[in-house]
C-alpha cells in the first residue's frame, strides 16, 4: 500500500512538472523594443520583490511582461510595472532551461540533462511537440527560417520548428562549447580545440577559423561582424563575409562578459573592472574607464549612455562620447543579472530580490 501511495505521488509530480502549461495567454509584441532612449539622471527604485527561486534568464515579450526562467526549471510571467507574478508557475524541467527561443508565438525550450526539446504555443497554451533524449548545451539554440538548430557536446541537430521532425544530424569530432549563433543563413559554433566553425543550413562545414580559444567563450554577432572573447583574455573581431580576422587583442585580465557591438563601436568589459571602447573596423581605442569590481555581465546600451553593471553592487552610467561618469547607482547586494525593460532597468541580486529602476 505504501509503495502504491509513493508511486501515485511520483506520478502526480511528473504530470504536474512535465504535463503542465502556462495558464495565462501572453500578448507578444514583436515590434516592441526594450532599448532605453536615455537615462541621464540617477534612476530611482520603483518596486522590489523577492522571487520564489533564483533566476537563470528572462525573455521580454511586451512593454509590461517578461517570461522568467529559474534555476529550478520553473517558468512564469512577471509584470514589470508591478513586480507581480501573473498566472501560474509551470515547471517543465527539474533543472534550468538551458536554451530557449521565441518565434511566431512559439516558445522553444530545452534542458541539458532532462533531455526533452519542446515547442509550446503561447497563444493556445498547448504543447505542440516534444522530442525526448535531446540534450542541449546552454545558449545553444537558434532558428533560421523554419528550422530549429540545437547543439550538445557531440552533435549538431536540425528540426522542423513547426512539427519537431528531425531534418539533419551531424556528429562532431571535436566537442562543441556552449553557445550556438546564426548569421547570414550560417551557423556559428565553437569547438573544444579553439576554433570557430561555420556550418551551412544542412550542417555541412563551410570554414574553420583557428583562434586557440580557451574553454570559456562569449561571442556576439551583429551585421557582418563577429566579436569573440575568452577566459584567457583574448579578443578577436572577425569579418564574416571573408572569414578573416580584422584585428585582435590580448589582455592580462580574463573576460567573462560578452562583448557588445554598438553601431561602429565595440565595448569590452574586463574582469578587473576596465571598460574599453574601440572603433569596430580598426581596433583603435577611443576611451577606457577603470571601475572597481568584477564585470561579468553585458553592458546595457541606451541612446546616450553605456550602463556598466559591476557584480559587487554598482551600476555606472558612462557618456558614450567621452567615457565620463554620469552617475553611479549603488545596490544593496551583489548583482546577478541586469536587463532593459519598460524604459527602465530590471536587476536581480544574490538574495533573489528583483528590482525595477526608472529615471525621473
Amino acid at each position: 500500500m505504501r509503495n502504491q501511495m509513493k508511486y501515485s505521488v511520483l506520478l502526480i509530480l511528473f504530470l504536474v512538472g512535465c504535463g503542465g502549461r502556462l495558464k495565462t495567454t501572453i500578448d507578444i509584441d514583436y515590434g516592441y523594443s526594450a532599448e532605453l532612449v536615455s537615462l541621464p539622471e540617477l534612476p530611482e527604485l520603483v518596486w522590489r520583490e523577492r522571487l520564489i527561486s533564483p533566476v537563470n534568464d528572462i525573455a521580454i515579450v511586451n512593454d509590461s511582461t517578461v517570461i522568467v526562467f529559474t534555476f529550478r526549471g520553473e517558468i512564469f510571467l512577471l509584470n514589470t510595472r508591478s513586480g507581480d507574478i501573473e498566472g501560474n508557475i509551470w515547471q517543465p524541467f527539474r533543472e534550468p532551461v538551458a536554451a530557449f527561443n521565441i518565434t511566431d508565438n512559439y516558445l522553444y525550450i530545452a534542458a541539458s540533462l532532462d533531455e526533452p526539446l519542446m515547442a509550446y504555443d503561447l497563444t493556445s497554451r498547448k504543447r505542440r511537440w516534444r522530442n525526448k533524449r535531446i540534450q542541449v548545451m546552454p545558449a545553444s539554440m537558434t532558428i533560421i527560417k523554419d528550422t530549429l538548430y540545437v547543439s550538445n557536446a557531440s552533435r549538431l541537430l536540425a528540426f522542423d520548428r513547426l512539427t519537431g521532425s528531425r531534418l539533419y544530424s551531424r556528429n562532431i569530432e571535436n566537442t562543441l562549447k556552449n553557445q550556438l549563433l546564426s548569421a547570414h543563413n550560417n551557423l556559428i559554433a565553437f569547438s573544444s580545440d579553439g576554433e570557430v566553425v561555420i556550418y551551412n543550413t544542412n550542417l555541412q562545414v563551410k570554414t574553420k577559423i583557428a583562434l586557440n580559444l580557451s574553454l570559456s567563450v562569449k561571442a556576439t554577432v551583429a551585421g557582418n561582424m563577429l566579436a569573440v572573447v575568452d577566459g584567457s583574455g583574448q579578443l578577436f573581431i572577425i569579418d564574416l563575409p571573408t572569414n578573416t580576422i580584422l584585428w585582435k587583442k590580448k589582455y592580462d585580465s580574463t573576460i567573462f562578459a560578452a562583448p557588445v557591438i554598438h553601431n561602429d563601436r565595440l565595448l569590452v568589459g574586463l574582469s578587473n573592472g576596465t571598460v574599453i571602447v574601440y572603433k569596430l573596423n580598426t581596433g583603435i581605442e577611443e576611451w577606457r574607464y577603470q571601475g572597481l569590481g568584477l564585470i561579468n555581465l553585458e553592458t546595457i546600451v541606451t541612446g546616450n549612455e553605456y550602463l556598466i553593471p559591476y557584480s559587487r553592487g554598482e551600476i555606472v552610467a558612462i557618456d558614450q562620447k567621452n567615457g565620463k561618469v554620469i552617475w553611479k547607482y549603488a545596490t544593496d547586494n551583489v548583482i546577478r543579472s541586469l536587463w532593459e525593460v519598460n524604459d527602465g532597468l530590471l536587476y536581480i541580486d544574490q538574495k533573489r530580490y528583483i528590482h525595477l529602476l526608472k529615471g525621473n
